[in-house]
């Protein structure tokens, strides 16, 4: 169920995953919903992210150019190329630096979250909607190297978390 979390909570979902971008040199530009310039052939990576009183998972869906272009070997030589395999792997890793840059921001409200392998698929709509129809939800639109992408957060919160107040 598509659902609008907190600011702070919104705000650490945000940082988290400009941290793995920024640390290869690629910059993340908020957006608008970008859903229309997503193809339904895009990955998606899968994070769970599991504490007392907060479950859910950390989704991140984007196509392989966006890969491609941000990708580790690429952005140290432009003409590299990348295999599907390396691609996918990219993909789970990122989710997973980000998975982990939140879990260390949930830290400060004595939230200490245990984060699962990512799993990547290669149906990134069917995933968003899968993980949409049985968590509140929020998706998180950017771009990245001109190709868009999607963050969302599926997880149930306990009320005696307050992320306004951090």
């Amino acid at each position: 169920m598509r659902h609008r979390f907190p600011g702070q909570l919104q705000r650490y979902v945000r940082e988290a995953f400009e941290a793995p971008f920024a640390a290869n040199g690629a910059e993340l530009v908020a957006g608008p919903d970008l859903a229309s310039a997503f193809t339904p052939a895009a990955l998606a990576a899968v994070v769970g992210l599991t504490a007392d009183g907060f479950r859910g998972s950390l989704v991140l869906a984007l196509e392989a150019d966006t890969l491609a272009a941000t990708h580790p070997l690429v952005m140290a030589d432009p003409s590299a190329t990348v295999e599907a395999k390396m691609l996918a792997d990219w993909a789970g890793e990122i989710a997973n630096l980000a998975a982990g840059h939140l879990k260390s921001l949930l830290m400060s409200h004595d939230i200490t979250v245990k984060i699962s392998p990512p799993s990547v698929s290669a149906e990134a709509d069917g995933t968003l909607a899968q993980y949409i129809a049985s968590k509140p939800s929020q998706q998180f639109w950017f771009s990245v190297e001109g190709h868009p992408l999607c963050c969302q957060l599926s997880v149930e919160i306990a009320p005696r978390y307050d992320f306004e107040a951090a």
